[in-house]
């Protein structure tokens, strides 16, 4: 969108102007539509965090791709494919984006990605991947703005569940008995790893810097590798 790029100066300046007006309260975070990216850029130079609210998506448009989500997941095997939803706050740079990208290519594994538009930087959605991506894939991925989670870790095809890890995600993965992938950058997604991982044991976690080999190396592992049969049994129990 032209408004991405047209506005960021002015919306600066603007806002640096708030800021330093003593007269009014501090700002403690900027709200914003998800679809006005450059917010995010302006809100990451001024150290000032930023929550999004989808305001602007029509009805219609949810409820095609919702219906998509799930009519592509009853074409799939049980508990075949990996579900990726980072969350609806974080944002992620080019390079870690591929490196996901890539990972979920190289693991030969179906999936259903979400990728929220503004979630990665300088990128309106997911038009940095390469035609090469497009191609290895041929077929297995299904990439959407928006699904609906609770259905999707309820479905049969899903056996796995690669998130931020916030506490309605890791609550929702668990009551459907899907494991997961976790990948925590802030707040009290850290603390719910600790659960995850030494308690409830269901789940593999990637390090926040990461690499296309390693992210293939656990979708596998959760998905398909005997190796992860004993997390993948928990999950259900639990």
């Amino acid at each position: 969108m032209r408004l991405n790029v047209s506005r960021v100066v002015p919306f600066r300046k603007c806002f640096q102007k708030d800021l330093r007006d003593d007269s009014q309260d501090r700002v403690a975070c900027l709200i914003t539509d998800d679809v006005w990216h450059f917010s995010q850029a302006v809100g990451d130079e001024l150290k000032i965090p930023r929550i999004m609210l989808r305001c602007t998506a029509s009805l219609s448009s949810l409820l095609a791709q919702y219906a998509s989500s799930i009519s592509r997941l009853n074409k799939q095997r049980p508990k075949s494919v990996i579900y990726v939803s980072l969350g609806s706050i974080a944002s992620i740079d080019e390079a870690k984006f591929l490196e996901i990208a890539w990972g979920l290519a190289n693991s030969e594994q179906p999936f259903l990605w979400v990728v929220r538009p503004g979630s990665i930087c300088g990128s309106d959605w997911f038009e940095h991947l390469p035609s090469t991506f497009l191609e290895m894939i041929n077929g297995r991925d299904h990439i959407v703005k928006r699904a609906p989670q609770q259905e999707v870790l309820a479905h049969w095809a899903i056996g796995g569940f690669w998130t931020h890890f916030g506490w309605n995600s890791t609550l929702e993965s668990i009551c459907e008995g899907v494991p997961i992938i976790y990948m925590p950058s802030f707040g009290d997604q850290k603390v719910n790893r600790r659960y995850v991982r030494n308690f409830w044991r269901v789940g593999l976690q990637l390090e926040y810097k990461l690499e296309s080999g390693e992210t293939e190396r656990a979708i596998i592992k959760l998905l398909a590798d005997p190796e992860g049969e004993d997390i993948r049994d928990r999950a259900v129990r639990l």
